[in-house]
């Protein structure tokens, strides 16, 4: 399905990941949220060239993080990333009515939490 992917969870999401990446793609694991344990095998990655990619975050160079998000912010970002995914900018006031329609299934889409500024 993806030629790539970024996760945070691990546990079941990893899973899944190495199933859905297409072959010779790549998943950069940088986070163990969901859990901490690895429920695959190694067939996505020896039959079909998935390679997982594993990030300690903390030990990248400061130099390297900012210029990273400096990119990710600008020219690696896709030119309609906010119009298709962004269901609303909101205020922290508004986190607990987000809240409650994501849980209720109610909301499609993301929520931006402003924080301060502009964005």
């Amino acid at each position: 399905m993806w030629g790539g992917a970024v996760d945070n969870l691990d546990g079941r999401t990893l899973c899944y990941l190495a199933r859905a990446v297409r072959p010779r793609g790549n998943i950069a694991c940088i986070g163990l949220v969901e859990a901490s344990t690895l429920q695959t095998t190694v067939v996505p990655h020896i039959l079909r060239g998935v390679s997982l990619l594993g990030i300690h975050f903390s030990e990248v160079p400061r130099e390297w993080r900012v210029s990273i998000w400096e990119k990710l912010a600008s020219e690696w970002m896709p030119k309609d990333l906010l119009n298709n995914t962004v269901r609303e900018v909101i205020g922290l006031a508004d986190v607990p009515r987000a809240c409650d329609e994501l849980i209720s299934g109610n909301a499609r889409g993301r929520y931006v939490v402003r924080i301060g500024g502009d964005i």
